[in-house]
């Protein structure tokens, strides 16, 4: 940083503190910024890099982190509370508040509960950071439902093959449920997952027992998991919970296990 008149010139070195497994504890300016001294960093009372009294101010406030996969790799420091933006994407519904508890041994749930390093080598044994809600009510969005089912027309697929040809479709698209009508066993509809997509070549796991022209279908993120995580968080609360859906179109290819929830 420069006055524009070549004097009061500073230094400030942006960086991001870690732990010896490689977790971020905090996104940091290294000394020597806000008049941090040489050798301050890093140390158990003062690890983001700034002079220990802009530390006491900043641990009040509440940074946020932009999706899970990030809030995965950071561990607690002096921030004890988040704001997680998203849950995997911008507007995706899944963000909100969450909290440090430091004795936690929790599994990770991908919803409400999220162990830091988790499915790596670097995951924590104690400590997870938990999401604060108010009363009962449990977020399909939470555990990754996205209701983002899309209506395409002019699919048309023969007995027994396992792709048909249309436009429109991209490799994030991998994975994802599509429902095409008619084209199951004896005309039922054929409800499976999209494998490959090269080009305009979709290719689907479920090879059709009816040929159809021109038909109607749909394909969309299978939220069948994120809703039985849902579920099962929900009956897990002390007195119960229910499970909130925002509005959207869910692709749901099986049956959602209600355990002993009343329906």
């Amino acid at each position: 940083v420069n006055d524009g008149l070549g004097a009061n010139v500073k230094t400030f070195i942006f960086a991001a503190t870690r732990d010896l497994n490689g977790l971020i504890i905090d996104d940091s300016i290294r000394e020597p910024a806000f008049g941090e001294t040489v050798g301050e960093d890093n140390t158990a009372s003062n690890d983001r890099g700034y002079a220990k009294p802009f530390e006491i101010g900043m641990a009040a406030q509440v940074p946020t982190v932009s999706d899970m996969a990030g809030l995965r790799a950071r561990r607690v420091n002096r921030h004890r509370q988040l704001h997680l933006l998203n849950r995997d994407f911008a507007g995706d519904g899944g963000g909100g508040f969450v909290y440090w508890d430091s004795t936690s041994t929790a599994a990770d749930n991908g919803g409400t509960i999220l162990q830091p390093g988790f499915g790596t080598g670097a995951a924590v044994a104690t400590g997870r950071w938990l999401r604060q809600f108010d009363g009962d009510a449990v977020n399909v969005r939470w555990f990754g439902a996205k209701g983002d089912v899309t209506d395409i027309t002019g699919v048309s697929i023969t007995a027994t093959s396992n792709s048909f040809t249309k436009s429109g479709f991209t490799a994030a698209d991998i994975g994802k449920g599509i429902w095409i009508p008619g084209a199951g066993v004896t005309g039922q509809d054929l409800v499976t997952h999209i494998t490959n997509v090269a080009g305009t070549t979709i290719t689907i796991n479920t090879a059709a027992g009816t040929t159809v022209s021109n038909v109607a279908a749909a394909y969309g993120t299978r939220d069948i998991a994120a809703f039985n995580a849902a579920v099962a968080y929900a009956l897990a609360l002390p007195r119960g919970g229910r499970v909130d859906v925002p509005k959207g179109v869910y692709f749901i290819d099986t049956f959602l296990d209600l355990g002993n929830a009343n329906t």
